[in-house]
């Protein structure tokens, strides 16, 4: 259950970081042809893409771990290995 709760709290933060990448590349088309307020809006927009990025890889590996640790739980159930935490569990 940890990991899926990781794993939807990066997602959200993935959201949240989208929300404030997005508006800064739309608003490329009314900025002037200028290259420092080029320049700035699209190192804004880095930025935000460099945490979004990392939120998206985030996830990727968390969801790997839940599903190990949901495989290993099943297959452990299903070969009969006596484990009281996994049978407390279903």
């Amino acid at each position: 259950m940890v990991p899926l709760t990781i794993a939807s709290l990066t997602s959200i933060g993935h959201f949240l970081a989208t929300s404030q990448a997005a508006p800064v590349m739309l608003s490329l088309r009314h900025t002037p042809d200028d290259e420092a307020i080029l320049t700035a809006k699209l190192d804004k927009f880095e930025r935000w893409s460099a945490v979004r990025t990392t939120l998206q890889v985030l996830t990727f590996f968390v969801l790997m771990w839940a599903l190990i640790v949901g495989i290993d739980r099943r297959t452990l159930i299903s070969r009969g290995d006596s484990c009281s935490f996994l049978q407390e569990q279903n």
